[in-house]
């Protein structure tokens, strides 16, 4: 039994991490909220976007239908149109 030694002070390694509270690191939450914001913005100037093309492609097959039927009196046909259709032209 002479081989064992009693053992005075025992050190621990040091934790890596331990001086932060747990929780959620602010880096991460900023950058989710611009990628949140950014989503947004992105997907509603697409739906705006949309609705634009498709405003501008129908007033064209108007405009196309009443200059094929009407040629005389083809903004007259446009507006009639656009009226009954449930929009103002301007």
């Amino acid at each position: 039994m002479r081989d064992l030694q009693a053992i005075q002070r025992v050190e621990t390694a040091p934790v890596i991490g331990a001086d932060r509270p747990v929780g959620l690191n602010p880096r991460i939450v900023l950058f989710g909220a611009l990628g949140l914001v950014a989503l947004c913005g992105i997907g509603t100037w697409l739906v705006w976007y949309g609705v634009q093309l498709d405003h501008s492609l129908s007033m064209q097959e108007i405009q196309t239908a009443c200059g094929r039927t009407m040629p005389e009196a083809m903004e007259r046909c446009v507006d009639t149109v656009v009226i009954q259709r449930g929009g103002a032209r301007r």
